[in-house]
This record gives C-alpha cells, sequence and structure tokens, in this order.
C-alpha cells in the first residue's frame, strides 16, 4: 500500500518477463519501456492505494515523488515454487558465467544471496521452518537443514536422516 507519496509501476507478464529481464534478475535495458515490442502495463499509484502484482511478473518501480509505502510478498501453497523456479535459473545463469569457478557451490551462493537475497540454502531453511512450525497439526517429525556439497537423506515419515 502507498501511504504517501507517488509510484509509477510498469508491470510485464510472466510469459514475456524473459523479454525484459535475464535469469540473473539483471534487467536487459535501464527501462522496460526502452525494449520494442513488449506489452507492458503501466500504473500509477496513489496515496491509499494497494497494487497486486501476481507471482513472476517482472516490475519496475520509480517513485515520482517522494514516498512510503508498505509491501509484502506473498508465499504460499499456491506460490511457493516460483522461488524454487527463479533460484534454478538464476542458478544456471550464475554458473554460466563463472567458467572455471561453476562448481564453487558457496561462491554460487554468494552470488544468488546478493541478486536475489537468498540462495538454495536459505530457501530451504525457510521451508524447513514452515514444515516445523505446522508439525503440530500434520506429527511429530523435525526437519533439518544443513548447508554442506549434497542435501541430506530424508528418512522414513518425510524426516531427516539423523
Amino acid at each position: 500500500v502507498n501511504i504517501v507519496g507517488r509510484k509509477e509501476w510498469i508491470l510485464v507478464p510472466d510469459e514475456l518477463r524473459r523479454q525484459v529481464s535475464n535469469a540473473a534478475t539483471d534487467p536487459l535495458a535501464p527501462d522496460a519501456l526502452a525494449i520494442v515490442g513488449v506489452d507492458v502495463l503501466r500504473v500509477e499509484q496513489e496515496p491509499g492505494e494497494i497494487l497486486f502484482v501476481p507471482s513472476g511478473w517482472y516490475h519496475q518501480v520509480e517513485n515520482l515523488t517522494d514516498a512510503v509505502s508498505i509491501n509484502h510478498n506473498w508465499l504460499n501453497r499456491h506460490n511457493a515454487h516460483w522461488p524454487l523456479v527463479r533460484l534454478r535459473e538464476a542458478c544456471k545463469a550464475v554458473r554460466d558465467t563463472l567458467g572455471a569457478d561453476a562448481d564453487d557451490e558457496e561462491l554460487v551462493s554468494q552470488v544468488l544471496r546478493r541478486r536475489l537475497g537468498m540462495d538454495m540454502w536459505g530457501y530451504a531453511e525457510l521451508l524447513a521452518g514452515v514444515i516445523e512450525r505446522r508439525l503440530p497439526q500434520v506429527g511429530t517429525c523435525t526437519p533439518r537443514v544443513t548447508r554442506g556439497s549434497k542435501w541430506r537423506a530424508v528418512g522414513e515419515g518425510g524426516c531427516a536422516a539423523a
């Protein structure tokens, strides 16, 4: 929700996102409007207005005046796959640019955290936290996520092997 000020949003549907942004989340042009042939949606947001950006949509925002807004990223069972899709795309793009260092897991993770604010381990830890909070409703195992070169094996009942 925009509390104070005005913003201009440029929105591009998911199916056209690759025309304006690469997998490493770099815009292909400083302004999505500069890319010929991409049909964008322009929205001017006024104080008191709420704007919902659908999962996977590319968006670019410019504050037209000084602005204060409150934003929230939604993650639920209906869109939880999106972060994994983006992480996988970005991971491949990062590895493609690293050449001889493409197999350096820590370097790839560092770049992902800088670019996306999260790496695969961060996403796994987020999901483990959700599972742990929900366990009283569904069972009694404790999810375990540990950093390493491989994911931990999952034993019977869906719990991480000890």
